[in-house]
């Protein structure tokens, strides 16, 4: 009986030994596009997708990342990608043969961090409405600490409208005339406003003017001095007259 609880102990000790180095061993590297659904808007040529790295579990501290894959998109679609990298990490290496990616990691990788921009420009000559998606397959994540992960591939969609030069530089139009109209509309509300001030201030002047008398002093003065140099006048040429009557 002592040797079977012994057995049992050690068998409990050996699995719980076992569960925590696998917990342990567990390393999770996330891969995402970011948008996961792209819309082109009418007459863009070209549109941006992130290549972001998610939360990281497993991964030592001081863990320099690389990153390689294969990018594959439509041919007959988009006609070029250029990508650039975030300062974390060295020029991305893509080949469009072989459409293999590698980008190398130049400094501890971070959680939730972006690894590149990707901008994939579409042909001239493609005019439709039509659904396409960038993918990345057989990602392989590679640390200096030896980690090695396989992550799943990773596909986003495309939703791409096009429409005629015509119709574009119709659109164009229109929202250059929107833009003209609020512009003139702002212009005619402040012209308003303006023009209110100033009758506001032509009224407050009528008002003072037409209530105030013109003065009559000036007038009055005239007539009383007139009549008194007539009156001296008069009475200078009757004492003349008179004297020389004597």
């Amino acid at each position: 009986m002592k040797k079977v609880c012994i057995l049992v102990i050690t068998l409990i000790i050996a699995l719980s030994c076992f569960s925590t180095y696998s917990l342990g061993s567990i390393i999770s590297i996330p891969i995402n596009l970011e948008p996961s659904i792209v819309n082109v808007p009418t007459n863009e040529h070209e549109f941006t997708v992130k290549l972001n790295i998610g939360n990281l579990i497993g991964v030592t501290q001081g863990t320099v990342l690389g990153y390689q894959s294969f990018l594959v998109y439509d041919e007959d679609v988009i006609d070029s990608v250029s990508i650039k990298t975030y300062e974390e990490w060295d020029k991305a290496n893509y080949n469009p043969s072989t459409k293999v990616l590698l980008i190398a990691g130049n400094t501890e990788t971070k959680s939730n961090s972006t690894i590149a921009e990707m901008t994939f420009k579409l042909k001239d000559t493609f005019n439709q409405n039509m659904k396409t998606k960038i993918l990345l397959s057989d990602i392989i994540v590679s640390g200096t600490d030896g980690t090695e992960v396989e992550v799943p591939d990773v596909e986003i969609d495309v939703n791409i409208t096009r429409v005629s030069e015509e119709q574009g530089q119709e659109d164009a139009n229109q929202i250059q005339n929107e833009i003209t109209q609020n512009i003139t509309e702002e212009e005619n509300q402040m012209q308003n406003t303006m023009s209110d001030k100033v009758e506001n201030k032509v009224i407050k002047v009528d008002s003072t003017t037409s209530n105030a008398k013109l003065p009559q002093t000036g007038i009055t003065q005239v007539v009383l001095w007139s009549i008194l140099i007539i009156t001296i006048i008069a009475v200078f040429c009757i004492i003349r007259y008179k004297t020389m009557m004597k």
